[in-house]
Formats: C-alpha cells, structure tokens, sequence
C-alpha cells in the first residue's frame, strides 16, 4: 500500500507543474520582441493622435476623439509598463532558478528557458516510469491474489520434519550461552 500511495504523489507532480510545459515552449527573444512591437504600436498610435489634434479645429468631433484617445493612451502606457516590468522581473526570476539548480546562469544566458525544457523533459519521464511502475505494482497484486493450488491427497503417514531426525534435540538461544565453572 506504501508504494501505491506513493505513486499517487509523484505521478500528482506533473499536473502540480503544468505551467512548465508551457514555460518550455516560450522563447524569451520572441517574448522580448513581442513586447517591443506592442511598445512601437503604442508610440504609433500616440503619434497619430497628435497629428489629429494639430491638424484638427477646435470641432467637436475631433475633440472627443482626442479626449477619448487621450484617456486611453494613458492606460495603454501604463499597462504597457505594468508588462514590461513583469517581463523583467520573469526573467531575473528565471536566471535565479537557473542559478539556483544548473549553478551558471552566464552558460544558459542565450537561453533562459532553457530550464523549462529539462524540467518538463524530466516530467515525461517521470509520467512514463510512474505508469510503468503502476502497470508493474497491478501486476503483483493481481498475481499475489492467485493462491498456489494445495495437494488434496495428502499421505496422513507423513511425520514432521522434526521427528524424522530423532537424534537431533532441539534447543534455544540461551541453550548457546557458555556456562562458566
């Protein structure tokens, strides 16, 4: 039963660390670039307001559109902040865990997810040997249910093995103790 409940915790591992997987997948240079272009489409779009506000007249339209773009720009740019920030500190956090479990972050630097991919490797492997193990322990148990067939035509003129060597005495551990004279 130990082992059972064993298997139960680490097989419970890889579903703990889900994300891995989809850590593994990321690379940080298509995340870096993807928050520079979201940063460039925002300067684009902060730039075209302008160019309508100069080229716009005091009009009505024109200023709600601006007021309107104005309040979310300045939402845009906070939240953009807010992403970047999480982008760094995501990052200094994995350069931590990957100098924390390979010892030289500098080696992996090109590569900072790198430590995702050995880990979720390690889960496939973990998973696989964890149903092996449970394909393996249901084998026993069902092959401990089987009981071994026991002789019905047993010869009642059998002796015990003790009395088939009737010159052997038998005797206890504290027979083995040396007396002293």
């Amino acid at each position: 039963m130990y082992w059972a409940s064993w298997l139960q915790v680490v097989s419970g591992l890889s579903s703990e660390l889900v994300n891995v997987k989809k850590a593994a997948a990321m690379d940080s240079e298509v995340l870096n670039s993807d928050v520079l272009k979201l940063s460039k489409g925002i300067g684009n779009i902060a730039e075209v307001v302008r160019s309508i506000e100069a080229a716009g007249s005091a009009g009505g339209s024109s200023q709600k559109f601006s007021e309107s773009m104005s309040g979310f720009m300045k939402m845009v740019e906070e939240e953009l902040i807010r992403i970047q920030a999480q982008e760094s500190v995501a990052l200094m956090l994995v350069k931590d865990i990957t100098e924390y479990f390979h010892g030289n972050s500098a080696k992996e630097e090109a590569y900072p997810f790198r430590i995702f991919m050995v880990v979720r490797d390690f889960l496939s492997i973990l998973d696989r040997v964890c149903k092996e193990v449970g394909m393996i322990n249901e084998r026993t148990i069902v092959s401990s249910t089987h009981k071994f067939p026991i002789p019905v035509n047993v010869n009642p003129n059998l002796q015990p093995i003790s009395s088939a060597f009737p010159g052997r005495q038998r005797y206890s551990s504290s027979d083995d103790e040396c007396s002293s004279p």
